[in-house]
């Protein structure tokens, strides 16, 4: 990608520069990575879809349900068969604005591929593509390349998918402040709404 938004609709494995505007319709439960990283997996949508976003460290902490944010530089990766996006290496999470944006839940994004699913299966059978070693081009195909990449874990280690996305829809929002103001106003306690550098 060039950099343009993005639609959710549009999101394919491997994509790159993903700036993209979403609506948080559900943030899960901390994990806890190896590194000590907090990870949460939160289910986000705009008007063509949803998508599972992980969540890292301070963006985790500070994403509500019902904030409207803007990803830039994001990337999207297949992680144990199901799409999600992630925030790529110099990019962001900016909320900004709260609950009025036009959104579908469908199609799920993030929904388990029963293809990708069977080709991990394969691959962790030993059936697979044979791997090449650390640091050195690979000369296979390019879908023989993806297919290899649906069976390592996304850089910094992000959690596992939950098994139902909906899993906490059914939790009491929490009650917050309205925006006051335009995009950068202040809220009603007199702080700027939150955009962590990344």
């Amino acid at each position: 990608m060039n950099g343009d938004t993005i639609l959710i609709r549009e999101l394919k494995s491997a994509t790159k520069n993903v700036n993209l505007t979403f609506i948080v319709l559900d943030v899960g439960k901390p994990t806890q990575t190896k590194e000590g990283h907090k990870v949460r997996t939160c289910k986000v949508a705009d008007k063509t879809g949803s998508i599972n976003i992980s969540a890292w460290d301070k963006y985790g902490d500070l994403i509500q349900p019902g904030d409207i944010c803007r990803l830039s530089k994001g990337y999207a990766q297949f992680w144990k068969g199901c799409l999600t996006l992630y925030t790529g290496k110099g990019g962001d999470i900016c909320k900004i604005g709260e609950f009025c944006f036009a959104f579908s839940e469908v199609p799920n994004m993030s929904e388990p591929n029963p293809e990708i699913l069977a080709k991990i299966a394969e691959q962790s059978q030993g059936g697979g593509a044979r791997r090449s070693p650390p640091g050195l081009r690979d000369t296979q195909s390019t879908s023989d390349h993806q297919q290899q990449n649906f069976s390592q874990p996304p850089p910094r280690h992000a959690p596992e998918m939950p098994r139902d996305p909906r899993a906490n829809m059914n939790a009491p929002p929490r009650p917050r402040a309205p925006m006051m103001g335009n995009r950068g106003g202040r809220m009603p306690n007199g702080n700027r709404p939150w955009n962590v550098p990344g």
